[in-house]
């Protein structure tokens, strides 16, 4: 292989890994720190939880 071919592999690699990463890139987007989003997230699912159960009692 050569140098130029080894590049082009490499960008191809990044560029796929770009499109893999979506879920990140997409917070980057809206300029929002994940690990806010990720307890936000967990949150709403507890208190979802909470009343569900709350309800049924």
């Amino acid at each position: 292989m050569t140098k130029d071919s080894v590049n082009s592999q490499i960008e191809e690699n990044k560029q796929k890994e770009l499109k893999n990463n979506k879920r990140y890139s997409l917070y980057d987007q809206m300029n929002i720190n994940e690990k806010y989003l990720d307890y936000f997230i967990v949150g709403v699912i507890l208190l979802l939880f909470v009343v569900v159960i709350y309800s049924i009692s």
